[in-house]
């Protein structure tokens, strides 16, 4: 009698405890759902739409589960604190699940993994890039110093011997004898023409020791531009990216990536403009998340850049939720279903030019708490 008694209230607690998640009382109102720009998983379209690889998504899960809702778009921030207080029912988009932001918020199973990759200028040949060493600023700005630094010894001597040496005598001759004397002192071939006078003969002694350093100075450049531009074109892989000019999008998560890595860059306000950079030969590589490099560069760069295969880095993203949401479990079961057909890959193909298995794999450690953030 009493295990009956037990067993009765036992299914009517848990009846009362599972109505919550079984009754789906959001689809009882209009949901708000957070979103903001980020290409190619959501987009605004000219008249004010949204559409996108994580737009897509939740409008097939929102049909099959019945949910009316609108989209509002917020900032990052405003999406993660809208999220968090529950003023926003789910935020979707281009979110990286986190450890930090899984102790505030609820995420959905992953469904897109990704991670950062590299774009490169397409077809950058070997002559053209040692032209653009030999005309750099700096090698230009070199030989300039250098020239000057010679003038400026040949003019002192020519001034100093001009009136007592025939060699170095009151005329365009004699200056341009001290400009030769100059450069061969400097070369380490001592001109056969000396300086006679007390004070010419201190400017030589003075010139050919600190004509050491000048031309050390020099020839590192030029070292430093040669190898500058062997590295050009052949870069594979992230330890390429030590000796060559990188850019990336500031605040990004390539950026933390890029600090934590301990390699220099130049940052840029948006994706697009880094990509200009880099078609213009003002970069030698891009770092950022590969499907917003992949779709920047199938819409406007594909004839001018490349993507490289590596993918570093990895993450996730998810579907943001208020912690304790009974859209979780319903959700999760329909990403689980969804980005498991035919329609998931042509969907990231349509979008993305490309169809690798992007599906995410279901939720390990690293996969729920990844670090990284947009």
């Amino acid at each position: 009698m009493l295990a009956t008694m037990a067993s009765a209230g036992f299914s009517q607690q848990s009846q009362q405890t599972a109505a919550p998640s079984t009754e789906a009382p959001a689809s009882k109102k209009e949901l708000i759902i957070g979103t903001k720009e980020a290409p190619p998983f959501a987009m605004k379209t000219p008249d004010g739409d949204w559409e996108g690889i994580s737009i897509d998504l939740w409008r097939r899960i929102a049909d099959q589960l019945g949910l009316q809702y609108r989209f509002q778009e917020k900032t990052l921030q405003d999406l993660l604190s809208g999220t968090r207080d529950g003023s926003l029912d789910a935020a979707v988009g281009a979110l990286t699940i986190t450890a930090e932001r899984e102790k505030a918020l609820d995420f959905s199973q992953p469904f897109y993994e990704t991670g950062l990759s590299i774009a490169v200028p397409k077809g950058h040949s070997t002559w053209m890039a040692v032209l653009e060493s030999i005309f750099s600023r700096n090698l230009i700005l070199g030989v300039l110093g250098l020239l000057g630094v010679l003038l400026i010894v040949g003019t002192i001597l020519w001034l100093l011997e001009r009136r007592k040496n025939d060699h170095f005598n009151d005329g365009p001759t004699g200056f341009i004898s001290s400009l030769l004397w100059s450069a061969t002192t400097a070369a380490g071939h001592p001109h056969h023409k000396a300086p006679r006078t007390i004070a010419g003969e201190l400017l030589a002694i003075l010139w050919m020791l600190t004509s050491v350093i000048v031309i050390s100075t020099f020839t590192a450049l030029i070292t430093s531009a040669l190898t500058t531009t062997q590295l050009k074109g052949s870069i594979r892989g992230v330890e390429d990216l030590r000796s060559v000019s990188v850019g990336t999008v500031g605040s990004s998560e390539a950026a933390d990536y890029l600090n934590g890595q301990r390699i220099g860059y130049q940052r840029f306000a948006t994706l697009e403009e880094g990509l200009k950079a880099l078609k213009n030969r003002e970069l030698d590589a891009l770092v950022y998340d590969r499907p917003l490099l992949a779709w920047q560069i199938n819409q406007g760069f594909r004839d001018a850049l490349d993507l490289l295969d590596p993918v570093f880095d990895r993450q996730t993203y998810g579907i943001a939720l208020p912690a304790g949401s009974t859209l979780r479990e319903p959700i999760d079961q329909a990403i689980l279903g969804d980005t498991r057909t035919e329609w998931w890959k042509r969907l990231t193909f349509d979008y993305l030019g490309e169809s690798p298995d992007h599906r995410a794999e279901p939720p390990t450690e690293t996969a729920m708490f990844g670090h990284g953030h947009h």
